[in-house]
């Protein structure tokens, strides 16, 4: 894997007190989908899509933010 940490790569100044929280969240999504893909190999980018666009973002955008921890379970 070939990770760019060039000075290039960098798009300025960033909050320390939520970039941690941004790396952490989007870290764990890439886990969760690959972990989502074996268990079910004939998952579609689509099904996929679907979930970000339906329960993902009903979780994200409309539930109390100090309740429902856990995700929605993708398809």
């Amino acid at each position: 894997m070939n990770v760019d940490m060039s000075p290039l790569s960098d798009v300025g100044e960033a909050k320390r007190d939520s970039e941690g929280t941004y790396r952490r969240g989007f870290h764990q999504a890439v886990a969760m989908v690959a972990t989502a893909l074996r268990a079910n190999p004939q998952l579609s980018a689509d099904q996929l899509q679907s979930w970000v666009d339906g329960a993902g973002s009903q979780w994200r955008h409309n539930l109390p933010m100090d309740r429902q921890i856990m995700p929605p379970q993708i398809p």
